[in-house]
């Protein structure tokens, strides 16, 4: 059943998108073909076109997610025989699918973009030596941090929708129709912002090291999350071999509560739907 309900978000997407997608794209080519004869207003829109693109797509996902639940559209999905947790966990990784087609579409759109603009630039011996020298001063594990990071940043960005939807159509702020989702958002959006401000000042981090040094690779520290990313920042003598980032202990457990939190608070709130 988690398969059919993942197959229906994904058709869902389809019939949502394709139609602003297809006109993103036909501007996106336009302007990137002209970027050779008419520069800088075709780099702006290309860039543009990729920007409305992906917020047509973060629309799709925060919009179906609300009609599914709260509207008549889901009703065939409510008289299934699922679990909440079935629903929750078919939104998240239909969301994620459509997060991962989009990180790869906007790359190589800006990939294209920059070939097609600097062509001549790529193929000079001086860009390729840079680009060798950059993948082989940040190692496979800083790929690999980037990796996680995007996908981390699904997690919090699926945790934070969700549950502002789920808070901002309870009874207490439903009345407020899309006002009480916006509250809800705005809500959580501070407390985010006073725990990265008391982040910022607590002196304990996880130190990540950007090498292929495994075993060595995370080590917990008694400093400030951004203060030895500042000296490292002004060190004239960094080598990629010591080269690291500080992420705020405080932050990473804020996280973690608040993920887990969304859930349940979520399903809980899934349950008492009925649009029957």
């Amino acid at each position: 059943m988690l398969a059919k309900l993942i197959a229906f978000d994904l058709r869902t997407y389809r019939k949502m998108l394709w139609k602003p997608l297809l006109i993103c794209l036909g501007i996106f080519l336009i302007a990137t073909v002209t970027t050779r004869y008419v520069e800088g207003i075709t780099i702006f829109i290309a860039i543009m076109a990729l920007i409305v693109a992906a917020g047509f797509i973060v629309y799709t996902m925060v919009s179906h997610y609300y009609r599914h639940f709260y509207t008549h559209q889901g009703y065939l999905t409510h008289t299934l025989p699922t679990t909440p947790s079935q629903k929750l966990w078919a939104k998240f990784i239909s969301g994620f699918i459509l997060h991962v087609l989009a990180i790869v579409g906007v790359g190589l759109g800006l990939y294209l973009l920059f070939y097609v603009s600097f062509r001549d630039l790529m193929h000079s011996k001086f860009f390729m030596d840079m680009i060798k020298g950059f993948f082989d001063a940040i190692g496979p594990a800083t790929v690999w941090v980037f990796v996680i990071s995007l996908f981390l940043a699904y997690i919090s960005f699926f945790a934070t929708y969700s549950l502002s939807i789920s808070v901002g159509m309870n009874k207490f702020l439903q009345r407020f129709g899309g006002g009480g989702i916006a509250l809800a958002f705005v809500g959580i959006y501070l407390v985010q912002q006073l725990v990265n401000l008391v982040n910022f000042f607590t002196p304990l981090s996880v130190r990540i090291f950007l090498n292929p040094r495994w075993h060595q690779m995370i080590q917990v520290v008694n400093e400030q999350p951004f203060g030895s990313m500042s000296i490292l920042a002004e060190s004239d003598d960094l080598v990629p071999e010591i080269a690291y980032m500080d992420v705020g202990v405080l932050a990473i457990v804020y996280s973690i509560v608040f993920v887990i939190f969304s859930f349940l608070w979520v399903r809980r709130e899934i349950k008492l739907i009925n649009l029957r």
